[in-house]
């Protein structure tokens, strides 16, 4: 989700997954309802994570891309 920006829906990003890497992920699977309440709330988590940095900005944690 990070990847594209949040502009692309979960479930667009399952069926890329499924079709890419040859899996059957369903839709309503637990890690898709984990994935979408992490992504519906991540405001909320970013400001919990924020005060628990130490000597490090918000701004420089980023996502590893290849």
């Amino acid at each position: 989700m990070e990847t594209f920006d949040y502009q692309t829906s979960l479930a667009e990003v399952v069926d890329n997954f499924n079709r890419g890497f040859s899996l059957d992920i369903p839709a309503d699977s637990q890690a898709v309802r984990t994935t979408q309440a992490v992504v519906d709330s991540r405001d909320t988590l970013d400001e919990v994570i924020k005060p628990l940095l130490i000597n490090w900005r918000f701004d420089r944690i980023a996502y590893a891309q290849s």
